[in-house]
């Protein structure tokens, strides 16, 4: 299930790395749009799909990797509508 948060609590980490990102919308069942076409090429290293809902600037700058419990949190993404 997917949600909008609004409002977090601070999450105590670092950086994670460009695969580690990668591995982490992956496994959460995005689509990486690299590749695409379709995507503007400023914007496409850093752009997901995951069915009707995109997300860009999926850059190590908007994700912490919680030093508590290891696990990749997604901070400030970019996310719409992806138009069928």
């Amino acid at each position: 299930e997917m949600a909008l948060l609004l409002e977090q609590d601070f999450i105590e980490g670092s950086g994670p790395t460009e695969e580690e990102i990668k591995s982490h919308m992956k496994g959460e069942g995005w689509e990486w749009l690299g590749a695409d076409k379709s995507v503007s090429p400023t914007l496409r290293d850093h752009a997901w799909r995951r069915g009707n809902i995109g997300a860009f600037d999926a850059n190590p700058t908007n994700f912490i990797k919680s030093s508590v419990d290891g696990l990749i949190y997604p901070i400030d993404l970019i996310v719409w509508h992806w138009p069928e």
